[in-house]
């Protein structure tokens, strides 16, 4: 992997971070609390578990949905760059 798509990859999973703790501070009291609340509701309609946001299952799965929409911004941040290289290598070429 080169410089160019680590840099790219980085800055995609940061943008992905702040962009779900982002929706989690202006949608829940607090940080984490509304993706725990989401778990929790899920997770009580899914498997008829009655869950609280306090519980580790509500912590462990809002970490989880933080941390996947992370992967999901790095890996975007990642095509975008090798995208844009591959347009400027063919902009340059000299055929």
């Amino acid at each position: 992997m080169k410089r160019s798509e680590r840099i790219g990859a980085a800055a995609g999973g940061i943008i992905g971070l702040g962009i779900a703790i982002g929706m989690d501070l202006l949608l829940g009291e607090g940080i984490g609390v509304g993706w725990r609340k989401a778990v929790a509701q899920d997770v009580d309609r899914l498997l008829k578990i009655p869950v609280t946001p306090d519980s580790m299952l509500a912590w462990t799965g809002a970490a989880c949905a933080i941390l996947i929409l992370g992967a999901v911004g790095a890996a975007a941040g990642y095509v975008f760059v090798r995208i844009v290289r591959r347009f400027f290598r063919m902009l340059l070429s000299e055929e």
